[in-house]
């Protein structure tokens, strides 16, 4: 784990020192650990705010050349003699504290996602569904209006053949009548025509006999018509 090393001889005497970066060492070694473990489960955006978490981690003692596998088994010793440990508990659980808000906080973004992904496959079923809907109705309407007046136009073709046959039979009727009119006002017209030439038959003959006699019969105005 850590290289055997001489932490008096590197840092004198001072017990205090030494153990005080036995535990910051132990503790370092510690949220590695923690880290490694979060880094298999964690997406990629999480394992580089880890590493960034690790790498602005404060040092002790002024030396920033410390190596954390140059801390031997003294320094273990001295670190189970002094009670450190719920110290570095505390750094351990400050140092995880963050990590897990960030954790949750990157937990988060993927529900927003889905609500909004949910809300917009909604709001696009229920669209469609409504113009679906309209679509049937307007298909109904349009339907019924082809209907309605494909039956009108029907309607009218029988009334204009009802009419056009009325017409020729009103019309075969006035023909009928008019010819009826003229046989009768013909055959009146006729008659009248006999009759005139019958009458200038007899005022000639009557003419001739006053002529010989020279009589002159009674005036006798008859004009007589069957009909007509």
């Amino acid at each position: 784990m850590f290289r055997r090393g001489n932490l008096k001889g590197k840092f004198g005497n001072d017990d205090k020192h030494v153990t005080a970066v036995a535990a910051a060492a132990f503790s370092i070694h510690s949220i590695e650990q923690a880290a490694a473990a979060n880094m298999i489960s964690r997406p990629q955006s999480t394992r580089r705010k880890n590493h960034s978490t690790l790498s602005e981690r404060p040092t002790y003692g002024g030396d920033t050349s410390v190596e954390r596998s140059s801390f031997g088994e003294d320094g273990r010793r001295k670190q189970g003699s002094a009670p450190v440990r719920g110290s570095s508990d505390d750094i351990s659980s400050k140092r995880t504290v963050p990590q897990t808000q960030g954790h949750q906080k990157q937990i988060g973004i993927p529900i927003q996602h889905n609500n909004k992904a949910n809300a917009e496959a909604w709001e696009k079923a229920k669209l469609k569904k409504i113009q679906k809907r309209y679509e049937k109705i307007k298909s109904q309407i349009l339907s019924w209006e082809r209907e309605k007046k494909i039956h009108a136009k029907m309607h009218m073709e029988m009334k204009k053949n009802e009419l056009e046959k009325r017409r020729i039979v009103t019309t075969q009727h006035y023909n009928n009548k008019i010819a009826s009119i003229d046989k009768v006002a013909q055959g009146a017209l006729t008659q009248l025509e006999d009759k005139r030439r019958k009458e200038l038959s007899r005022a000639t003959e009557k003419a001739n006999k006053i002529r010989k006699t020279g009589k002159v019969p009674p005036a006798i105005n008859c004009f007589c018509f069957s009909h007509l």
